[in-house]
């Protein structure tokens, strides 16, 4: 084998090992953006979720809130005006 035909074959082996790692870059680079399709999926979910679990809070609290501050509004007003709004105490 003369040095020529010898530096054929290394060549040829470095593009073959060349695109061996080439390809196995290719794969491992859509499986990084499939898992990065899926997270983002999870993460808008999630997201959705706590939205709308503090959505489903601030109208629990207004059902569970409000009757409580009319009451406490016709106590007050009762207690400065009375059952007569004509009588100021």
């Amino acid at each position: 084998m003369t040095y020529d035909e010898a530096a054929v074959w290394v060549a040829g082996i470095g593009v073959a090992v060349t695109a061996f790692f080439s390809y196995r870059l290719l794969k491992a680079t859509q499986a990084t953006n499939k898992l990065s399709e899926a997270t983002l999926e999870l993460n808008r979910k999630l997201q959705e979720q706590e939205d709308k679990t503090r959505e489903d809070f601030k109208m629990n609290m207004r059902r569970q809130l409000v009757p409580q501050i009319l009451k406490q509004s016709e106590r007050a007003y009762n207690a400065v005006v009375g059952t007569d709004a004509l009588t100021i105490h």
